[in-house]
C-alpha cells in the first residue's frame, strides 16, 4: 500500500483533503487538509523552493515481525519516509524544511466497558507522538511547530502558498454529525 498524491500542483481556492494512510508533497497556491484524532500528521514546507507536503499515519508501526515490504503510510515511520521520499525527489532536503507534528489527541473517554481494551486504546494517541518524535529526531530534523496530545480531534490546514498550518482542536463530546458535516466541508470546493 502507498497512497501518494503528489505530483499535481494545488490550485488557488482548492483543497485536497489527506485520508489516513496517504502522503501528498509539491507546489501550488491552495490547501492541504486532514482531520486527526488519534492519528499523527507531519508537515513539511521548504521556504526557498515554496514547497510542502503531509503526511497522516494510524499507528506507531506495523504490528509483529516485519518482513521486508513496500512502505504503507498507515505506520508512523514509513510514512515520514514516504513524505521525505517525496520532498527529496522534488529537490527538497528535508534538513533545510520546517517540520511540524500534529494529532495524537484522546478520541476515548473512560466508558469502555473491558478496562485492558480501554487501556490499549487510550496508549494509541501517546505511541503515535512518541513514534513521530522518534523518528524526526533519530533523522536530525528540528521540529518547528507542534500541536499533539489533549482530548479530541483536530482539522489540519496546510497553505502551500506560504506553509502556514492551521491546526484547531475540538474536544471530545463532538457529535459524528458534526464531524460528518466538517468532513463534507473540507471535500466541498472552496469558493
Amino acid at each position: 500500500m502507498k497512497p501518494i498524491k503528489s505530483g499535481r500542483i494545488i490550485k488557488t481556492g482548492e483543497t485536497l483533503l489527506l485520508l489516513p494512510g496517504e502522503v501528498w508533497f509539491g507546489t501550488g497556491e491552495g490547501v492541504l487538509y486532514t482531520l486527526l484524532g488519534s492519528c499523527v500528521a507531519m508537515t513539511i514546507w521548504h521556504p526557498r523552493y515554496r514547497a510542502g507536503g503531509m503526511c497522516h499515519f494510524l499507528l506507531p508501526s506495523r504490528p509483529g515481525p516485519q518482513p521486508a515490504m513496500e512502505l504503507d503510510g498507515r505506520y508512523g515511520e514509513e510514512a515520514v519516509r514516504l513524505l521525505l521520499q517525496e520532498a527529496a525527489a522534488a529537490g527538497c532536503d528535508a534538513r533545510e524544511c520546517e517540520i511540524g507534528l500534529y494529532g495524537g489527541g484522546r478520541m476515548f473517554g473512560p466508558a469502555a466497558d473491558d478496562p485492558a481494551a480501554r487501556n490499549a486504546a487510550l496508549q494509541v494517541p501517546q505511541r503515535n507522538i512518541e513514534q513521530a518524535r522518534l523518528v524526526v529526531g533519530t533523522l536530525g530534523l528540528p521540529v518547528a511547530k507542534e500541536h499533539l496530545g489533549g482530548a479530541g480531534h483536530r482539522q489540519i490546514r496546510m497553505s502551500l502558498a506560504d506553509g502556514e498550518v492551521r491546526a484547531r482542536q475540538t474536544p471530545l463530546g463532538f457529535t459524528r454529525e458534526a464531524l460528518l458535516r466538517v468532513a463534507g466541508e473540507a471535500r466541498a470546493p472552496s469558493r
